[in-house]
C-alpha cells in the first residue's frame, strides 16, 4: 500500500508542468473527449463513436498522405470521464494515464508476480522495478495511449496464471475478454492481443495434453478441454462491435494501415520497403536490424534513445541495477526446475514486444514496444528472487544492492525530470510554445473583442491546441473567427484593423507583414530556454486618406 500511495503522488506531481507544453495528440485526446463528456458526441458529430475520427469542422485540416486519421476509444473515454467531474486542463487530461501507470499497472504486476511464484518480496520487487522504470513514468504522464494495453496484458498474465493453475473455466473467459478489449486501447493492439491469445491457447493445449497423459480425473481433464473454445469466445465477444461500426466506416481500417506503413527516414516500414521494390530480404535484414536495436545495452540502461518526448537523455528505459536482474531473471526462468509454460510466456513476451516497432521500422522508440516494460518487470523480478533465495551470502546482497540502487538512481532521474528536462524535451512537445501564443491571444480577444485571427499553419498541428486552449478558457466562440493562413506565405494584408496574427519568429513573412502589409509587432513569444518561437502580430488602424485638392 505504502508503494501504491508513492507511486501514484510520483505519477501525478505537477501534470499540468511536466511534460512541459501540450503535444499535439494530447490536444486532439483532450478536445475530443471534452466533446463527447459535453454532447455525447466527438468534434466530427458521431455519437459515441467506436473509434475517434480527428476530423474537426472548426479546424485547420491538412491533407494527410494516410487520408483520415483515427484514434482508439478506450483513452478518450477515460478523459471524458474525468471531464465530467472537473474542466478541461492539461492535468485533467493527463490524469487518467497518470492512475494508470502509477496505481493501476504496478498493483496488477504486484498481484502477478504473487500469483507466479507465491512470494510477497518477489511480488515487491516486479512493483517497484515497474513503479520506478523511467520510460514508464514519462510515457504515463502524457494523455496518450502508449501504455493503455498495459492493464489488459496484466490482467490477462494473472488469469492465465489462474488458469495454469486451476484450470478453472472462469478464468480463461476473463483472460480472453480482457484480450478482446485490449484490442482497442492502442492500435499496435490489433496484432499483439491475438498474439497473446494464441500463446494461452498453447498453455490450454499443454494443459490438455499432461490432463490426457496422467492419470487424473475426467473432471480435470474434460476443464482442460474446455479451455481453449472459453478463451476464444472471451476474445472474440468485445470484438463484435467492429461488425457494425466497420459496415457504417468501411474506410477506417485501410486509412490505418496506410498511416502506420509510413516510418522515418532512413527506415521504411517492412511492407514500405516490399512496396518499394527494395526486395522481401532486403527488407528482413533491416526489420532484424531494428529489432535488435531494442535491445542495445546502451538503449535499455544508459540513455533511453535520442527523443526526448520519451527519454531524458540522462537514463535508460530502464534503471541500471536492471543490466543484472534481467540477464539473471531470463536465465532462471529458461533453467530446469524453474521452466514451465508460464516462464515461456514471461520470456515469448519480452522478446515479442518490438516485434510490430521492427516492422514499422522506428528503431528505440519505446513508445511502441511498451509492452516490454511489464514483461521486464516480471522477469527481472525472477532474477531478484533467483539471488534473494540463494544460499550464497553475495547473491543475496546484489540483490539487495540491485534494488537499493534502484531507488537511488531513479531519485537523481525525477529531480532531473521535474527540472532541466523541462528545458531539453520543451522543442520536443512543441517547438513552437503555442500555449504562450494561446494565452495571449484569449486575453487579447476578450478585452478587444478582435475581428478575426489569422494563424499560420500547418504549424505542429496547431489547430487542435488552438481548439485545446479556446475550450479550456471557454471561448470556442473564437473558433469561428479564427483563419489560417499557408506558413510559407505572408501575413495576409486585408485583415481587418485590430485583427491578430500568429506568425514564426525570424521568418520573411514578419518582416513583410511589419514593413508592408499594415501589420505592427505585438508580442514575441519565447521557449522555456528563453529563444523566440512565434510572433504576434496586430493589424493597425487604417489611415483614411486625405481627399486630393481639386
Amino acid at each position: 500500500m505504502v508503494l501504491l500511495v508513492g507511486s501514484g503522488a510520483l505519477y501525478t506531481y505537477r501534470l499540468d508542468r511536466v511534460p512541459p507544453h501540450l503535444s499535439l495528440d494530447e490536444a486532439h485526446m483532450g478536445v475530443h473527449a471534452h466533446a463527447i463528456a459535453a454532447t455525447g458526441r466527438n468534434l466530427n458529430g458521431d455519437a459515441f463513436p467506436l473509434f475517434i475520427s480527428l476530423a474537426d469542422p472548426l479546424g485547420d485540416r491538412p491533407v494527410l498522405p494516410w487520408g483520415e486519421t483515427w484514434y482508439q476509444p478506450i483513452l478518450v473515454y477515460l478523459i471524458a470521464g474525468v471531464l465530467t467531474v472537473v474542466p478541461l486542463s492539461e492535468t485533467a487530461a493527463r490524469l487518467p494515464t497518470a492512475l494508470i501507470g502509477g496505481l493501476v499497472n504496478v498493483a496488477l504486476v504486484f498481484l502477478v508476480a504473487r500469483r507466479l511464484w507465491k512470494s510477497q518480496a518477489v511480488a515487491g520487487a516486479a512493483a517497484l522495478l515497474l513503479a520506478l522504470c523511467p520510460a514508464h513514468v514519462i510515457l504515463s504522464r502524457q494523455a496518450l495511449d502508449y501504455v493503455m494495453p498495459l492493464p489488459f496484458v496484466l490482467g490477462w498474465l494473472w488469469c492465465l496464471a489462474a488458469c495454469h493453475e486451476t484450470r478453472r473455466v472462469s478464468a480463461a473467459i476473463a483472460g480472453g475478454l480482457l484480450l478482446g478489449a485490449g484490442c482497442y486501447s492502442f492500435v499496435t493492439s490489433w496484432v499483439l492481443m491475438p498474439c497473446y491469445l494464441v500463446m494461452a491457447l498453447m498453455v490450454s493445449a499443454v494443459e490438455s495434453s499432461s490432463s490426457a497423459a496422467s492419470a487424473s480425473s475426467a473432471s480435470s481433464g474434460s476443464s482442460a478441454s474446455r479451455l481453449a473454445p472459453a478463451w476464444c469466445a472471451g476474445f472474440a465477444l468485445p470484438l463484435l462491435l467492429l461488425v457494425p461500426w466497420l459496415r457504417t466506416h468501411p474506410s477506417m481500417a485501410s486509412d490505418i494501415l496506410q498511416q502506420y506503413q509510413v516510418s522515418e527516414a532512413p527506415y521504411h516500414s517492412a511492407f514500405q520497403a516490399i512496396a518499394n521494390g527494395e526486395g522481401a530480404m532486403r527488407a528482413l535484414r533491416q526489420t532484424v536490424d531494428v529489432y535488435w536495436q531494442f535491445f542495445d545495452p546502451s538503449f535499455l540502461f544508459v540513455v533511453g534513445g535520442s527523443s526526448r518526448a520519451v527519454s531524458t537523455g540522462e537514463v535508460g528505459v530502464f534503471l541500471l541495477p536492471m543490466a543484472l536482474l534481467l540477464p539473471v531473471g531470463f536465465v532462471w526462468l529458461l533453467r530446469a526446475p524453474h521452466r514451465s509454460p508460464m516462464a515461456l510466456v514471461l520470456v515469448a513476451g519480452l522478446l515479442a514486444a518490438p516485434v510490430l516497432a521492427a516492422l514499422k521500422g522506428t528503431p528505440f522508440a519505446i513508445q511502441r514496444a511498451t509492452t516490454v516494460l511489464p514483461f521486464a518487470a516480471l522477469v527481472a523480478a525472477a532474477g531478484f528472487g533467483a539471488l534473494w533465495t540463494s544460499a550464497w551470502r553475495p547473491a543475496r546482497f546484489a540483490a539487495a544492492a540491485a534494488l537499493a540502487l534502484s531507488t537511488l538512481q531513479f531519485a537523481g532521474f525525477y529531480r532531473d525530470y521535474l527540472t532541466d528536462y523541462r528545458i531539453r524535451a520543451a522543442a520536443a512537445y512543441d517547438p513552437t510554445a503555442f500555449s504562450g501564443a494561446a494565452d495571449y491571444l484569449l486575453s487579447s480577444a476578450v478585452t478587444d473583442r478582435t475581428p478575426a485571427i489569422y494563424i499560420a499553419a500547418p504549424l505542429y498541428d496547431v489547430s487542435a491546441k488552438w481548439r485545446f486552449y479556446a475550450t479550456k478558457h471557454g471561448r470556442i466562440d473564437l473558433l469561428d473567427r479564427t483563419r489560417y493562413f499557408d506558413v510559407n506565405t505572408d501575413v495576409p494584408a486585408n485583415a481587418a484593423s485590430g485583427s491578430l496574427a500568429v506568425a514564426v519568429a525570424g521568418t520573411p513573412a514578419v518582416a513583410n507583414a511589419i514593413r508592408n502589409g499594415g501589420w505592427r509587432l505585438d508580442k514575441e513569444v519565447h521557449q522555456i530556454a528563453g529563444e523566440p518561437t512565434l510572433i504576434i502580430l496586430r493589424r493597425a488602424p487604417q489611415t483614411p486618406q486625405a481627399p486630393r485638392a481639386p
